[in-house]
């Protein structure tokens, strides 16, 4: 319910926009109470440039393809959407996975993409790293939606 209301908040916004930040200005964030968005970083340990997210978005911009490390800072609130599903491509295309609420994953060399659509017609990316190779995300209630 907050991530619809914050939403219809922000209604002059885009929906999904990255917002980059430099490393310089960032503190640790995930000491952070929950603010109901989703980070990455360009470099491992929340280093390099950051961008966040709130909302589904189809197309990282200049975050696609960059990102090191990650965390699913969503609000868990009963209905929310608060899990991340992250894409190979865009438009939520090719192999995914998914990130669970309050995940933050530090370096992500040793993940992979783990799983794709049921219907098996686009498996690009299976397997593949995660690092500097995620271009979409949309949240969703449950990692086995």
């Amino acid at each position: 319910m907050r991530r619809t209301l914050t939403l219809l908040a922000l209604a002059g916004l885009a929906a999904g926009t990255a917002t980059a930040v430099p490393a310089s200005a960032q503190a640790a964030v995930t000491a952070q109470a929950q603010d109901g968005y989703f980070y990455a970083w360009t470099g491992t340990n929340e280093t390099g440039t950051r961008c966040r997210w709130y909302g589904n978005s189809s197309d990282w911009g200049t975050c696609r393809n960059e990102a090191s490390s990650l965390w699913d800072n969503g609000y868990t609130d009963p209905g929310d959407p608060a899990y991340v599903r992250v894409f190979w491509g865009q438009n939520w295309t090719g192999a995914y996975t998914c990130i669970r609420p309050g995940w933050y994953i530090s370096d992500l060399r040793p993940r992979a993409f783990d799983d794709y659509s049921d219907s098996g017609t686009d498996t690009r990316g299976f397997g593949q790293t995660l690092n500097d190779n995620i271009a979409s995300h949309s949240w969703i209630t449950d990692c086995e939606q």
